[in-house]
């Protein structure tokens, strides 16, 4: 459709260095950068990408910034700083989850070329991915087929624990 923008694009990074995301994010309000390891798949971003743009067009929101209110959503939190805790990167890290709030054309690449990053998007696939980390026990994981399903009724469940 044209004229139409794109919400977010997502991609899977190696070879980045903390000082640099953490320059990224002071100076582009439109990124955020994710621990893998808690990143279930494509559809676990959109769906916290599109409850937080819901929570912010209905005045849910409980973050100043749009950013931080996905990384609400993707682990699962109601808490601000637990949530940072969960799905922010680790100082020591050496690959992430980018996403970028209305992409610019070309991006994510253009970016990812230009701080000489690796794009790896199997970085995006639950495949051997710890459903804990999401505060999913061993019980639960055992009654979803497929498991990740768990991972978007935890999505869903913060609008519930923000009482919205």
């Amino acid at each position: 459709m044209p004229g139409k923008r794109t919400l977010y694009a997502s991609a899977g990074v190696r070879r980045i260095r903390y000082d640099e995301v953490e320059s990224l994010l002071s100076r582009d309000m439109r990124l955020q950068f994710v621990d893998p390891g808690i990143v279930f798949g494509r559809t676990h971003i959109e769906s916290a990408v599109l409850h937080a743009i819901r929570a912010f067009k209905y005045g849910k929101n409980i973050c100043r910034e749009l950013r931080t209110e996905i990384l609400l959503y993707l682990s699962g939190e109601r808490q601000i700083s637990t949530a940072i805790k969960v799905a922010g990167i680790k100082r020591d890290a050496d690959r992430c989850v980018m996403i970028i709030l209305r992409p610019e054309k070309g991006e994510p690449d253009s970016l990812i070329r230009k701080m000489n990053w690796v794009r790896d998007d199997t970085i995006l696939s639950p495949e051997g991915k710890d459903l804990s980390k999401l505060g999913i026990s061993r019980i639960e994981t055992r009654s979803a087929d497929p498991p990740e399903d768990l991972v978007l009724e935890r999505v869903a469940l913060v609008d519930i624990l923000k009482g919205s």
